[in-house]
């Protein structure tokens, strides 16, 4: 009878001993891709800063290199630095605003100012250094921001393209696609001299461009032309941007650089000048949008 006892423990402690290695197994098994996900979801929380203080509400989303503003006042300012770059930003209380940060991943230093008015004295409200680490370095040249804001303009756009027959598909390449925009901008959009005269006399203390009023008006100071045709290029898929900075004459003036073929390249549509002619290559760059 003892020897019968032993030999049902021994099975049952066989058992129990299988038993628990298999939970173990699957236990180490099972635990590396719940880790995973952990790790995923971990990384991607990490992909987005908030800030909110006071009237402010900015999520930056590290990843594709944008701020998402909203500021519940009348006007402030929001100011992002990057080494020796500076690009600042006024915005209202009436609508979100995506600023792009043009300048690479690394270390951004972003101040939010508040406003008396949109001319006014600003008071420093917080200062953060919000590391980025941008994902695809074209991301803030893609889609809308802050002066490529055709969030609510898509069908203007797609108006004036229709107009003027500058359909991406309708051309052999994408640096002809480029070139028909930059020269139908140049041939059908005037300079806008009394508003530049505005602007230099500090008429206008601040300006930003307006993409219905420039297809509907058909005119525009340098921006304008800029941002029409940086806009009308991300619309189509082809990465732009607005540079600022000053001409061979010493002008302060916008361009536009597009990125295909593995390079950016430079097109002017307020003053005729394009990489093709080599013509740009001395302009000195002071910003990027």
């Amino acid at each position: 009878m003892k020897g019968r006892n032993f030999a049902f423990y021994g099975f049952y402690r066989e058992r129990l001993r299988r038993l628990v290695g298999w939970f173990l197994y699957m236990l180490y098994n099972l635990s590396l891709p719940i880790l995973v996900i952990i790790l995923i979801i971990t990384m991607r929380i990490s992909d987005t800063t908030d800030i909110l203080e006071g009237d402010f509400e900015l999520s930056i989303d590290n990843r594709e290199g944008k701020i998402y503003a909203n500021y519940d006042g009348n006007y402030s300012l929001i100011e992002i630095e990057k080494d020796t770059y500076s690009n600042q930003y006024i915005i209202s209380g009436d609508k979100r605003e995506i600023i792009a940060l043009p300048y690479g991943g690394g270390t951004y230093r972003i101040k939010l100012f508040e406003l008396n008015n949109e001319q006014g004295e600003g008071v420093l409200i917080v200062e953060r250094y919000i590391e980025i680490g941008i994902g695809d370095i074209l991301n803030p040249f893609k889609g809308v921001s802050y002066y490529t804001d055709y969030e609510n303009s898509v069908d203007i756009l797609n108006e004036f393209i229709e107009d003027l027959g500058i359909h991406r598909k309708d051309y052999n390449n994408i640096d002809d696609f480029v070139y028909g925009v930059y020269q139908n901008i140049l041939e059908n959009i005037e300079y806008d001299k009394e508003l530049k005269q505005l602007i230099m006399s500090k008429e206008i203390k601040t300006y930003r461009p307006n993409i219905d009023k420039t297809v509907n008006d058909k005119k525009g100071i340098c921006v304008d032309k800029s941002s029409l045709m940086a806009s009308i290029l991300r619309l189509e898929e082809v990465p732009a941007r607005i540079v600022m900075g000053y001409t061979i004459d010493g002008e302060y003036h916008a361009w536009v650089e597009a990125y295909y073929d593995g390079e950016w390249k430079s097109f002017d549509p307020t003053d005729g000048r394009t990489y093709r002619d080599n013509s740009i290559k001395d302009y000195e760059i002071t910003n990027y949008y």
